[in-house]
């Protein structure tokens, strides 16, 4: 296989958790107190107004008159005086209209909730690594005691893959309801972006699985009821529900109600050690375990805003609603020592059945980037399985995804014929990098051929379309749709190893990819380039002070190169481990499995 295409992986851990959450207002104002309202307040009043004054001004201009009549010399600046005693009075009346309709706006200022889906050749000395190609709705109403203003939620984070950048793997014995709160707020608007559960929720930078999370939810709620302010002791390894089931649902829950159901969950919780499949309505009204998860996170994020539990809360939720038919898996990643997150090796798909975890692990490689096209070869849930097990073994799995070369083409990321970049090609590849970052136990995306095969200066027009831009475009493309649906995706790519020339020839302008990218992954094979080690140490170099931000993992030939496929000593791949690290490197990235000589990677550090 040919090694053209150094790997690029992402590995940004604080960066990009907080970019681009879908942003919503909570509005709960009824259509019969809309504002217009108070425009037809204020008209009315002002007609009064001027009636009130075209009298002043008949009673002024009758003065002669009056002075005649009844004989009285009355100055005329005790009418102007009268007058402007009328209109103070007027004024105030409207402005006491106004503020009465103002007071009823502000009666329920929290928020509707409605979820829908949006989806959003020249010849080259190094080679890429190739292998063939491969409306329901939901909507809580929270009952408000507050004359505050209608606010809506900030951009938060949610963690859905079991790869969190900043945060622990849940090892506290207890967190604050605070804290709690706040998670409960970010989990609701997950929901509402994703009409899902999240894999697993942060609370205190501590991760947790949806049960466990339930679990510190119920006990808040019982503690705000009970006045109670002390922490909520954590309660971990609680199963998910067997066969969560339930109906439709659509009514209002008072606090009594919701408070008794949390009790009850959190009793269920401490006798079997497991969430219950639903909690029990009525004798009719079964309320389905995602469900009640979703309400228990509403009615705390109403005490995050309002900082008291709500009257009651207003649950339209149909059984079919997808809410319901995901059950968020999440295994606590392994703590030992001995599994580096920053050591990796390439799995092309042809190996998938024979590769040895074991032995990976015990090398001391904690990443594996596994060619997806394993997925259509051996099935999703296979792979799954398969990443599941090497989750438990400490390692994490990366899909190692093809851009722009497929069935031995090159597939060009412009439209030459429009002179824009290529979006239906963006396209495909966006809608698997959807698929694989929301598939369980797979922590990262890896980019190959993510450029030009040499050619990318061809292409520069007018209009500010170029090759560089185009790949720099689509990888912005890629942060933001793996922001969208699992920010703690590791997104990583392999770059050609040619430094300031990549920009050039293959539309890999490194500091700029770097502001999107987790991990770069030079290609810095020096089998194919017929270089000497300290030609590793010296582009690694260039690498580590270009990355833009990301980290840089080595990406070492194991063999001693295409044209002749050996795997190369111990002591040999060894000495050129060194020379990665002499640069600066964070991590080593081997290619590949069945052409490596292992041995103990961690004695390197």
């Amino acid at each position: 296989m040919k090694n053209s295409e150094y790997k690029n992986n992402k590995y940004k851990n604080n960066r990009y958790k907080n970019s681009k959450y879908n942003k919503f207002s909570e509005n709960n104002i009824e259509n019969d107190i809309s504002g217009n309202n108070i425009d037809n307040c204020i008209n009315v009043n002002n007609n009064n107004y001027n009636n009130n004054y075209n009298n002043n001004n008949n009673y002024n201009s009758n003065d002669n008159y009056i002075n005649k009549n009844i004989g009285t010399n009355i100055n005329r600046n005790t009418y102007k005086l009268l007058t402007s005693f009328f209109l103070i009075l007027t004024l105030f009346s409207a402005f006491a209209v106004v503020m009465e309709t103002n007071q009823v706006l502000n009666l329920n200022p929290f928020n509707g909730f409605e979820s829908s889906d949006s989806i959003f050749n020249s010849v080259n000395v190094a080679t890429d690594k190739n292998e063939s190609n491969l409306n329901n709705k939901i909507d809580l109403k929270h009952d408000s005691n507050s004359d505050g203003i209608n606010k809506a939620h900030a951009a938060s984070k949610t963690y859905s893959s079991s790869s969190a950048k900043s945060s622990t793997t849940g090892s506290s014995k207890s967190v604050s309801q605070s804290g709690v709160i706040s998670a409960s707020k970010n989990l609701k608007k997950y929901v509402k972006t994703n009409k899902r559960l999240p894999k697993y929720v942060t609370v205190e930078g501590s991760k947790y699985s949806v049960p466990e999370f339930t679990y510190l939810m119920t006990k808040t709620i019982e503690n705000k009821k009970k006045k109670v302010y002390s922490k909520v002791n954590v309660k971990y390894n609680i199963k998910n529900p067997s066969k969560p089931a339930g109906t439709t649902i659509r009514s209002k829950i008072y606090l009594s109600k919701y408070y008794s159901y949390a009790l009850k969950t959190t009793k269920y919780i401490n006798k079997y050690k497991k969430i219950p499949n639903f909690i029990t309505a009525s004798s009719r009204k079964k309320i389905q375990y995602q469900t009640a998860v979703y309400m228990f996170a509403s009615v705390l994020n109403y005490n995050y805003y309002y900082k008291k539990l709500p009257k009651y809360v207003s649950i339209s939720v149909s059984k079919s609603h997808k809410l319901n038919k995901y059950i968020p898996k999440y295994v606590r990643a392994s703590k030992s020592k001995n599994v580096p997150n920053s050591n990796s090796i390439w799995i092309q798909s042809k190996d998938f059945s024979r590769i040895d975890l074991n032995k990976i692990s015990k090398s001391g490689i904690g990443n594996v980037f596994l060619h997806e096209a394993a997925i259509s070869k051996y099935g999703k849930s296979a792979v799954v399985k398969w990443a599941k097990n090497a989750a438990n073994k400490g390692i994490k799995t990366h899909l190692w995804v093809q851009c722009f070369y497929s069935n031995g083409k090159w597939i060009n990321p412009i439209n030459t014929a429009k002179k824009s970049y290529n979006q239906a090609q963006f396209n495909r590849i966006l809608s698997k990098i959807k698929t694989y970052s929301r598939m369980d136990y797979i922590s990262g995306i890896h980019l190959d051929y993510l450029r030009y095969p040499g050619t990318a200066y061809k292409y520069n027009y007018k209009n500010g379309v170029t090759g560089e831009k185009a790949i720099t475009n689509f990888l912005s493309q890629v942060r933001s749709c793996i922001n969208k649906y699992d920010p703690d995706i590791i997104l990583s790519a392999a770059v050609m190893p040619e430094t300031s020339a990549n920009a050039r020839y293959y539309g890999q302008n490194i500091p700029k990819m770097g502001k999107y990218l987790d991990v770069i992954v030079p290609m810095v094979y020096k089998g194919n380039y017929n270089k000497a080690s300290s030609w590793i140490t010296a582009t690694t170099k260039w690498f580590v002070s270009n990355s833009g931000g990301a980290k840089i993992w080595t990406g070492l030939q194991s063999y001693k190169s295409d044209n002749k496929p050996v795997a190369l000593s111990a002591s040999a791949l060894k000495k050129d481990c060194l020379a990665s690290l002499l640069g600066g490197a964070k991590g080593l990235a081997l290619f590949r499995w069945g052409l490596t000589s292992f041995f103990n990677f961690l004695s390197l550090y």
